[in-house]
């Protein structure tokens, strides 16, 4: 006698909030690990997706972002209301039987129980990590492909500090120029320590992220101390940035509150990252060459750069 296929998870999309799709994305996760699931019956072409079928890719769903209960909930509704087009945007399986893309539109159909019509690509060499290179579907970010390249938890931080590193910067006139995914996402492999300075700083030196305003700006800022002089001297400069007890001309007190000038005032003139960061580099080099400052301004015509130890020295 043939059983009748039950979901092993349930939610309910139309009340649904981001807490309760959260935990059934983590529990479906976790039960999908435990799962042997066999795709070879699956063959490229047009086929219709059924709850049953999105169940068994989605267990095979190994390393994916963070799915949006939003797009969820669209895709669902589209389905379900018999709006949902076949197209020639793809499911796709590696050859080594693991779906990479199309999980919103999978929990859609598994959430809401209605199947739809998609063509799925199985043939897809399996290498680490394709998602960062695929472009359709929901929108990606950079901070998706570096989640999906396991720097959960930093993703946003480092790959708006690697941004800023691909940046062109000049006086009067700061560009952020747009990075391809796949390109932060191999600078951050190529470069483990930022990843490790960025779990430091957002643990260990909390208070003088928050002082300097932005996540992103406060990682790159430490980023390009840590290259020249360690991790060690990050700490020990952001623990002075954090330091109300400094003296007045110390350049970290300066340097304190200059950023709590642009806060207030500055940032109605759209003086944001770019004077953060020129400020950032002329108290840090006062500060490690033994100087003391009575303010900060910006007086060059070439953007500064942090002080090498070579220049120290000499």
């Amino acid at each position: 006698m043939e059983t009748t296929w039950v979901p092993h998870f349930k939610l309910d999309l139309r009340v649904a909030n981001s807490r309760s799709f959260t935990q059934l994305v983590k529990d479906l996760a976790d039960w999908g690990k435990t799962q042997e699931v066999d795709l070879s019956d699956i063959k490229s072409g047009f086929r219709t997706v059924t709850p049953e079928l999105a169940e068994r890719l989605l267990c095979s769903n190994i390393q994916n972002r963070v799915p949006r209960l939003s797009q969820v909930q669209k895709n669902a509704a589209a389905m379900t209301e018999g709006n949902w087009k076949r197209t020639g945007q793809t499911i796709i399986i590696t050859d080594g039987g693991r779906m990479i893309d199309g999980q919103h539109r999978l929990l859609a159909c598994y959430l809401s129980g209605a199947s739809f019509d998609t063509y799925i690509v199985t043939d897809v060499e399996d290498e680490e990590p394709l998602f960062a290179y695929i472009d359709c579907g929901a929108g990606r970010t950079a901070k998706d492909a570096l989640q999906t390249g396991g720097f959960n938890g930093v993703s946003a931080s480092i790959a708006g500090a690697i941004k800023l590193d691909f940046s062109q910067f000049a006086i009067g006139n700061f560009k952020q120029v747009y990075v391809p995914q796949a390109m932060i996402l191999d600078y951050a492999k190529e470069n483990p320590d930022i990843v490790e300075l960025a779990h430091s700083m957002l643990e260990n030196n909390r208070m003088a992220v928050e002082i300097i305003g932005k996540k992103p700006v406060a990682l790159y800022l430490g980023w390009l101390v840590r290259q020249e002089y360690g991790l060690t001297t990050v700490g020990e400069f952001m623990g002075l940035l954090a330091d109300e007890t400094l003296a007045t001309d110390h350049p970290a007190t300066m340097l304190r509150k200059k950023y709590a000038d642009l806060d207030k005032e500055y940032a109605k003139l759209g003086f944001q990252t770019d004077h953060r960061i020129i400020f950032f580099v002329k108290a840090f080099n006062a500060w490690k060459t033994g100087q003391t400052l009575k303010n900060l301004r910006v007086t060059e015509t070439v953007w500064p750069k942090i002080a090498t130890v070579t220049s120290i020295a000499a």
